[in-house]
């Protein structure tokens, strides 16, 4: 019959399930943008009414990237479901460190990659959203507020997904690990000093205010305008029009 050769085998797979392999990825490549736009317009409905003039098109653009990686990974797993390794190859199974363990390992490790890629770029947009909201106030705290609420949930975002990593894909008992980083969180705070005075002197800002956003400061040899306040350091935009970070530790210190 015509159709014999699908039957064909090429290291032990059929042509029908080579051919079927080669068409699920293709139909990923084509079809990313549109599903990606297609759920962006889903998210975005049901935070319509939170969102005011936001529009979709900035959802869609923030998501656009990390959902097409996501399409693009569900593509693979499901046209490598057509296929199979060739028994002369001899490889152990997936659950024996080997060539199909570290593939399944970088595989999971991609996917958690994607989501949280997609989770910090709904924290962007909330962003957006409330940058539009503190615009509408004659207030600049709640303006300052807003890049230290977007960095906050970054910072959770990055820790969530990374100890949700470490269960999923490693299998490490994350409730132990936790547990146990409680003498070796002592010497990682000791290690990261600079980093959590800076982190503390962001509360000090926000909450005793000793400037806020369009101030002129005075830090040091540095003298301008405060452009942006951040989760550990502020940025100040000189007459020279240089962009210069200085740490909130430093700005504490020297107001």
């Amino acid at each position: 019959m015509q159709t014999e050769w699908l039957n064909q085998q090429i290291l032990e797979n059929p042509v029908r399930n080579i051919i079927a392999f080669g068409l699920i990825l293709l139909a990923g490549l084509i079809l990313r943008r549109f599903v990606s736009n297609y759920l962006s317009g889903l998210i975005y409905k049901t935070i319509k009414k939170k969102a005011g003039i936001v529009n979709v098109d900035e959802l869609r653009e923030l998501l656009r990237k990390p959902f097409g990686l996501l399409i693009t990974l569900a593509s693979i797993y499901l046209a490598c479901q057509q296929l199979h390794y060739p028994t002369e190859w001899k490889l152990v199974p997936d659950d024996q460190v080997g060539l199909r363990f570290l593939v399944w390992k970088a595989f999971l490790l991609a996917l958690m990659g994607s989501i949280t890629w997609i989770l910090l770029r709904m924290g962007d947009f909330l962003g957006l959203v409330l940058e539009y909201r503190a615009g509408k106030t004659e207030s600049k705290a709640d303006d300052q507020l807003v890049p230290f609420i977007r960095e906050t949930i970054k910072f959770i975002t990055v820790t969530a997904m990374f100890f949700v990593t470490l269960g999923t894909v490693f299998m490490v008992n994350v409730a132990s690990l936790i547990a146990g980083l409680g003498i070796g969180g002592l010497a990682l705070a000791l290690a990261a000093k600079d980093t959590l005075e800076n982190l503390l002197g962001s509360f000090t800002i926000f909450m005793d205010k000793p400037f806020t956003l369009g101030d002129l400061v005075k830090v040091g040899n540095v003298y301008g305008k405060v452009e942006k306040i951040g989760f550990r350091s502020p940025q100040v935009r000189t007459f020279e029009r240089t962009l210069i970070t200085v740490p909130n530790k430093k700005m504490i210190d020297d107001e």
